[in-house]
């Protein structure tokens, strides 16, 4: 049983890059929980766009600089504010 709980500790693994758009990356944390980090306002679009039609089930934290904050109806429409202003 002592040997079992060694090994266990030896298996964790670290955040996997899903996919990239630009300078912007989607990580799949070890806990299960994804973010979506750097890139620029369009690149951060074209993820999301793509997050809402392959991996639709998932709430993704989206980093802008230091800050994170999850996928809500706001960050949707800051997103949208932002490509509609440039």
């Amino acid at each position: 049983m002592k040997m079992r709980k060694r090994w266990l500790g030896m298996w964790s693994w670290h955040p996997r890059v899903i996919a990239c758009w630009g300078t912007a990356k989607l990580v799949r944390e070890p806990d299960g929980r994804y973010r979506l980090h750097g890139g620029t306002p369009a690149d951060r679009q074209a993820a999301l766009e793509w997050i809402s039609f392959f991996l639709h089930e998932a709430l993704v934290a989206v980093e802008h600089g230091r800050r994170a904050h999850s996928s809500t109806a706001s960050s949707w429409a800051k997103v949208d504010n932002v490509r509609n202003l440039s």
